[in-house]
């Protein structure tokens, strides 16, 4: 049975965990408004940095930041599922359902705070026409 204690020592304390749902937010207002230099931002520049999505997988950031230029602005969102949890020390995943004109975007990121502060490392996006259920 899993223990009803809070974990503090391994996860991000709460106002991480909200720092990223805000920068998410931020990141979504940067889609919505067409900068595409905004989006990349959000974006680790290392390497590993990846983004799977209905236009194939992205790896490394020059590939995220040509996907992120090939888009231009976006619908503003209605946010059906907004929440980030904390995965460990200085890793928050942030989960979003959004209605975006006729298309459905689900979202997950995983935000890894470096000296750059908080931004994505990975993230997928799952887009369809059907509405998009959240179960709990």
């Amino acid at each position: 049975m899993p223990s009803a204690e809070p974990r503090t020592s391994s996860c991000a304390p709460e106002s991480d965990v909200e720092a990223v749902r805000l920068a998410a937010h931020s990141y979504e207002d940067a889609l919505v408004a067409g900068d595409v230099a905004a989006a990349t931002a959000w974006f680790e520049s290392e390497d590993d940095v990846s983004r799977f999505g209905p236009d194939g997988a992205q790896l490394g950031p020059a590939a995220v930041a040509a996907a992120r230029a090939s888009q231009g602005p976006q619908p503003a969102p209605i946010w059906i599922l907004d929440e980030a949890r904390s995965l460990g020390p200085d890793i928050v995943i942030h989960l979003a359902v959004l209605r975006r004109g006729d298309a459905w975007i689900q979202r997950s990121q995983v935000w890894r705070r470096g000296a750059a502060g908080w931004r994505i490392a990975h993230a997928h996006v799952a887009k369809t026409l059907e509405p998009a259920a959240v179960q709990r």
